[in-house]
């Protein structure tokens, strides 16, 4: 009889350890218990300040981009800058007080033209990341063809 009781209780033992392990899963399967989380749960979370900071200035120069920097808002066009343009036509036009207004008119209809005001001390320059995609001065997509804005030491102002 004795040998039938420390049978029963070693059996009622496992039985618990098992019914602990299992529930134990569950809770931290289902309901996410013990799970790192990146982000504290929206509840948690904290709205911005309205009077955030702005993001960190970046130079054009230090951009994966550079190498594929063309400078449009110069007297001169070389031609791997015009070969850049291809299916734009680029009119310029510079103001008495040296503000230049440039428009990358689109050859094609199915591209927009692009319109910029450069101030001076700024730059504006074209980034064409392939030249693979554009045939016979016709751009064959749009997605690697991108105008950024410049100050005068070079940081990012604007791109479209």
């Amino acid at each position: 009889m004795e040998l039938a009781v420390s049978k029963l209780k070693i059996l009622a033992v496992i039985i618990i350890v098992v019914g602990l392990a299992i529930g134990g899963y569950f809770a931290i399967n289902h309901y996410g218990l013990l799970q790192k989380h990146s982000t504290p749960p929206a509840e948690t979370q904290q709205a911005p300040p309205i009077n955030a900071t702005a993001p960190a200035k970046v130079k054009l120069s230090d951009t994966k981009y550079w190498p594929y920097s063309y400078l449009i808002s110069t007297d001169t066009i070389g031609s791997k800058t015009q070969a850049a343009l291809a299916g734009f036509k680029l009119e310029r036009t510079v103001l008495a007080d040296g503000t230049q207004n440039i428009t990358l008119k689109a050859l094609q209809p199915e591209y927009k033209d692009q319109s910029y005001t450069v101030l001076p001390g700024q730059k504006l320059y074209f980034i064409e990341t392939s030249f693979g995609d554009d045939h016979a001065n016709i751009e064959g997509s749009l997605s690697d063809d991108v105008a950024v804005l410049v100050d005068a030491d070079g940081y990012v102002i604007k791109n479209k």
